[in-house]
């Protein structure tokens, strides 16, 4: 994108432009590999970087026929996936909040074959410390989750240019209310934001969008008639 139209985008669309390139944040083990298990297997409160809360609520397991569709299966990344049970599947990264930053929290949900999950609520959170900064649940996603398959959920959040919460650590949290929902592929990505973390409103936006089109266009016609 040419430079002087990006700072034009900003100037008009504050906290709305963004980097080209957004860098991922590392998320250990965020596939749930670290414990290979049997078609079928499953374990309870893995031994790993992530903290399965309460006890006994949650772990990892090894998906077969019988627990997903074959396309559902196919959706896996790797083998393994997370199961929560009624608790909390948690990791505080080594990353902090940065300021003026776009943070974007992907992960697959997946509702299994033979379980009745009609009343059972699923959220993926992302924390900033003891923060919850976004959030998402199946009562508000805009991505149901398929019976037999799985549907990648994604939240964002803009940090702010200051605040008290810049520099915590920044935590993932997955969730089910019940038996049982399950997680796979935990990705975290920042991208820097051009400008001060605000989000237009409706009428600002239409305000800039026409002030911009007359710059172009107005920059377009110097160019013709040089």
């Amino acid at each position: 994108m040419n430079n002087r139209i990006l700072l034009l985008a900003a100037l008009f669309f504050p906290g709305a432009v963004a980097s080209v390139h957004a860098a991922a944040i590392t998320v250990p083990n965020f596939s749930f590999e670290d414990c290979p298990l049997p078609d079928g297997g499953f374990v309870y409160n893995p031994a790993d970087v992530w903290a399965y809360s309460p006890i006994n609520t949650g772990g990892v397991q090894n998906p077969d026929s019988g627990f997903y569709s074959p396309a559902g299966l196919a959706m896996i990344d790797g083998q393994m996936v997370a199961f929560s049970n009624g608790g909390t599947i948690s990791q505080m990264l080594a990353a902090n909040l940065a300021p003026s930053t776009l943070y974007t929290l992907s992960v697959l949900v997946g509702d299994r074959t033979y379980l009745n999950n009609v009343n059972t609520d699923w959220a993926i959170r992302l924390y900033a410390g003891s923060t919850l900064l976004s959030e998402t649940t199946k009562s508000n996603t805009l991505v149901p989750v398929p019976d037999t398959m799985f549907a990648t959920e994604t939240i964002g959040y803009v940090s702010p240019a200051s605040g008290p919460l810049l520099g915590q650590a920044l935590k993932i949290e997955l969730y089910s209310s019940d038996i049982q929902y399950n997680f796979d592929k935990v990705q975290l990505d920042a991208t820097a934001v051009l400008g001060p973390a605000a989000v237009p409103t409706p009428s600002a936006a239409l305000g800039g969008i026409a002030t911009l089109a007359m710059l172009l266009g107005w920059r377009r016609m110097k160019t013709l008639h040089v």
